[in-house]
């Protein structure tokens, strides 16, 4: 195999490797003629049908997927995926325009977008593992996206305004003050509800003024890594940090949760939604309102006040700008650079 070199001569990686063949739409292509190879001579399985292929990726996917989302997997794919496709149809023979059709038969019959975008990305999931294992040569779910509608994420509706929000912190601290420290963390710190409620005191540093965010409360009461699969600090401010130590100085240090119920335990994370929706309506707040419009608060009041995306980014715990664009505006405003031009008239 002959080396290509630059012009100065010096030696590059051989013509007709992955990296030589300048595109990942060459390179996979050539991936696909070596699967291709291989298959003749032997070398990979049969294909597999959807049902069996389902089962086996469910079986793998379990051991790293948190269980809400295997969970979600499982129910996508035994009520929607494979019965739309047909239980003993071969891998190879889900192209395209099934795809296409299945993801427009849905929309048509009235599911809400999310709920398809979801079902369709389960889909090209599974498709992209069986990829993966050489059973398939190319994925015939990708760059399908534009098929559903854009979305405006609205941020803005989907948090409280800084009158609403004290006013609702104001109605938990005289109704319900046994959850008013958790919801006032919630609201300055922009956790979400698992990781507040999973708090313990060796995660609280009130000298540094930091969270340890190391656990989350799942819907089942069972403890789990964050989303993110990582632990991250999260910074206090000083009313948060003085909140923590008024909860601290009250607290049994033998419990070691910061927000324990009356046994001891974290709250139930229905009973906090019960709480909230009752504090809403006795505030004459929006009822559409749940334990995360804390969160998109939080990032809400942080971009009015000029803080940058990549400061909110990093509080919130995201690892891209993407989906820190869900919980605020990102356009910032550049009235300075443009009234330049006013001097040049």
């Amino acid at each position: 195999m002959r080396a290509s070199s630059s012009r100065d001569g010096k030696r590059l990686c051989p013509r007709g490797c992955p990296a030589a063949s300048g595109t990942p739409r060459a390179h996979a292509r050539s991936e696909a003629r070596a699967r291709r190879r291989r298959r003749s001579r032997g070398a990979v399985r049969p294909p597999r049908t959807l049902a069996a292929y389902a089962e086996r990726f469910l079986q793998s996917a379990r051991g790293r997927l948190k269980y809400r989302s295997w969970e979600a997997y499982q129910s996508n794919l035994q009520n929607h995926i494979v019965p739309a496709f047909g239980p003993q149809t071969p891998l190879q023979n889900i192209t395209r325009a099934a795809v296409r059709d299945f993801v427009q038969e849905r929309l048509a019959a009235g599911y809400k977008v999310g709920a398809v975008l979801t079902i369709f990305k389960c889909l090209r999931t599974l498709l992209s593992t069986a990829v993966d294992e050489e059973i398939i040569d190319a994925n015939p779910a990708l760059r399908l996206t534009r098929l559903f509608p854009r979305r405006d994420p609205n941020p803005r509706g989907k948090a409280m305004s800084r009158e609403h929000v004290a006013h609702f912190l104001a109605v938990a601290r005289r109704r319900h003050p046994q959850i008013a420290g958790l919801l006032f963390v919630l609201a300055r710190c922009g956790l979400r509800l698992g990781e507040g409620l999973a708090l313990r005191w060796e995660d609280v540093d009130l000298a540094e003024r930091v969270l340890h965010i190391r656990h989350s409360l799942d819907y089942r009461h069972h403890l789990d890594s964050p989303k993110s699969g990582r632990v991250r600090p999260v910074d206090l401010s000083r009313a948060a940090a003085a909140c923590l130590a008024e909860l601290q100085e009250a607290a049994d240090l033998s419990v070691p949760w910061v927000f324990p119920s009356p046994r001891g335990r974290p709250w139930c994370r229905s009973y906090i939604n019960r709480v909230i929706a009752a504090v809403l309506e006795e505030a004459g707040l929006p009822r559409h309102y749940r334990a995360h419009a804390l969160r998109h608060t939080f990032a809400s009041l942080l971009a009015d006040h000029g803080v940058s995306a990549w400061t909110i980014r990093d509080l919130l715990g995201h690892r891209d700008l993407v989906t820190t664009q869900l919980y605020v505006e990102l356009r910032e405003r550049h009235l300075e650079a443009v009234d330049r031009l006013d001097a040049l008239a």
